[in-house]
C-alpha cells in the first residue's frame, strides 16, 4: 500500500509539473502573438504609406493626358 501511494504521489507530482509546463508555454505564446500582431500593425502601415507614395510618384512622373489637360485650362 505504501509504495502505491508513493507511486500516486510521483504521479500526481509529475502531471503538476506537466501543468506548469503548459500554463508557461501558453503564456509565452500568448506574449508572441502580442508581439507579432504589433509588427503586423506596423507592416500593414508600412504597406499603405508605401503605396499611397508609389501612386503619387507615378501621378507625378506619368505625362498629363489629354483630358486632364483640357481640363486645367478650362479652369483659367
Amino acid at each position: 500500500m505504501a509504495e502505491s501511494t508513493l507511486m500516486l504521489s510521483e504521479e500526481l507530482v509529475r502531471w503538476r509539473r506537466r501543468q506548469q509546463h503548459l500554463e508557461e508555454s501558453l503564456r509565452r505564446l500568448s506574449e508572441e502573438e502580442e508581439r507579432l500582431t504589433r509588427e503586423l500593425v506596423k507592416a500593414e502601415k508600412q504597406l499603405a504609406y508605401y503605396s499611397s507614395l508609389t501612386s503619387d510618384m507615378k501621378r507625378e512622373l506619368e505625362p498629363p493626358s489629354l483630358a486632364s489637360m483640357l481640363k486645367s485650362f478650362r479652369k483659367s
